[in-house]
């Protein structure tokens, strides 16, 4: 009942490929990191949003469209050359595996839960949530002050929900509330396939480790459960966006994570405040 985990990295607006070396009969797809740039100048935002359309399982394969949007009222959009999406796909491949429960949903308001989502057991030693997408328009376009997006998990014995909060406020009073997809892995505390940890509220573009004290496999998985990025106190028009993990690597017991950090920036030198910033994320590893 093996577990594999496969991560691609793809400029937005295009389709990607998961290849596993084996039959794939459940998954689930989630955002590691993402940057979306207007190119060479800085506008207002009016739509800002990521979506990440998967197919059924062909055998071996998993076929995902990236989707992303940022754009403004006068005809400005993302430059999709300049702009990154860094995408997971976790699978349990070649025999079934009543130990976890892997799951997408989409749609999710702001405020509000997912469905009901079955899980492995009431007791687990995993259960976590991460950003697949979300969705935040605006009626015009602004400034933006703040920009935040989270999937959070609430359990109710065997069953689980994914949580959503998806805001975008300039200093004037517009609010854009949207939606977010997010994906879940639940597993019982009979799993012994993957491990996970969190890693909360980080702001640094310095390298982070996560040591789970036993030796690993070839892949893991840094996938992006928060961020909250601001200029502050001031709001500004936006030249880059984005945040997450933009890499890792394995080292014996280790998985070392490049960075861990949101940013937003302009064309006038104005960059996110630090105090007001960050991400959280999961960490899913195999172990050796």
């Amino acid at each position: 009942m093996p577990i594999a985990i496969k991560s691609i990295s793809s400029n937005p607006n295009k389709t990607v490929t998961f290849d596993f070396p084996d039959k794939v009969l459940a998954y689930v797809v989630g955002v590691t990191y993402w940057k979306f740039s207007f190119g060479s100048d800085d506008h207002h935002v009016k739509t800002l949003a990521l979506s990440i359309d998967t197919n059924q399982p062909t055998s071996t394969q998993i076929t995902a469209s990236i989707t992303a949007k940022l754009d403004d009222d006068s005809g400005h959009g993302i430059d999709n050359g300049g702009s990154t999406v860094h995408v997971s796909c976790i699978a349990v491949l070649t025999a079934a595996d009543g130990n976890i429960t892997l799951a997408n949903a989409t749609g999710i308001a702001s405020g509000s839960s997912s469905g009901s989502i079955a899980l492995p057991s009431s007791t687990l030693s995993i259960g976590s949530s991460f950003l697949s997408g979300w969705s935040l328009a605006q009626g015009g376009d602004h400034h933006v002050k703040t920009f935040q997006t989270t999937a959070g998990f609430k359990q109710n014995g065997n069953s689980g929900q994914i949580s959503s909060q998806a805001q975008m406020i300039d200093t004037s009073g517009n609010f854009a509330d949207g939606s977010i997809g997010g994906g879940l892995v639940a597993a019982s505390t009979a799993e012994t396939g993957i491990l996970a940890k969190a890693l909360t509220n980080q702001q640094t573009s310095s390298s982070q480790t996560v040591d789970f004290g036993q030796t690993l496999g070839a892949d893991a998985a840094v996938m992006l459960q928060s961020l909250i990025v601001s200029f502050g106190k001031d709001d500004h028009h936006v030249k880059t966006i984005g945040g997450g993990c933009s890499g890792w690597s394995i080292d014996g017991t280790k998985v070392k994570l490049n960075d861990a950090q949101a940013f937003i920036t302009d064309d006038s030198g104005h960059v996110q405040n630090n105090n007001d910033s960050s991400v959280s994320l999961v960490v899913f590893a195999l172990p050796g």
